[in-house]
């Protein structure tokens, strides 16, 4: 699925050794622990790619990565549902119910947060939902995307980032893993 994206980015190797990609097992465990299914788009993509930065600002978190170093989607869930995080983002965007319900799984270096909501569910079949972020620098919940596809695509290394970031927003056809 994601042969195509390889061959148009760079893969840039980190300072230390990546860690290895999540298994299926990682997979299914933190699905069950969350009482959610990954898309499968989001899966293949970590299994086959894994977590990492893309396009020098977009960071991509994934199940069976050490809390110790960059990547885990467990720490990062962990750290929003925190009370203080939780309330916070409430009291900034004001939507409690999509709060408490949206799964993170990326976030950018300028504190931007990426979420899937489970009540969006765009295809049953391959577990699609709408991908929305929380701007660092805005009061709005935005919908940026249909897909992991799209996001990754349109978002990460497309120009629909300048949504958020403006008109001077380029992306670079870069992933470093975590």
């Amino acid at each position: 699925m994601w042969q195509q994206l390889l061959q148009r980015i760079e893969i840039v190797q980190p300072p230390s050794k990546p860690q290895k990609k999540p298994t299926r097992k990682d997979m299914a465990e933190c699905e069950k622990s969350l009482g959610f299914h990954f898309p499968e788009s989001y899966k293949s993509f970590v299994r086959q790619i894994g977590a990492g930065e893309i396009s020098e600002y977009f960071n991509i978190f994934a199940p069976g990565y050490s809390e110790k170093r960059s990547g885990s989607l467990e720490a990062l869930i962990d750290l929003v549902r925190k009370e203080a995080v939780s309330e916070s983002l409430v009291e900034v965007y004001g939507d409690e119910a999509f709060v408490r319900r949206m799964i993170p799984f990326a976030d950018t270096i300028g504190g931007d947060l990426f979420v899937w909501d489970p009540e969006d569910c765009r295809d049953d079949c391959t577990h699609e939902y709408g991908i929305f972020v929380f701007p660092d620098d805005r009061s709005t919940i935005i919908q940026m995307a249909a897909s992991f596809v799209e996001f990754i695509d349109e978002v990460c290394l497309g120009d629909k980032f300048r949504l958020i970031a403006g008109p001077s927003w380029c992306a670079v056809s870069q992933f470093t893993p975590f």
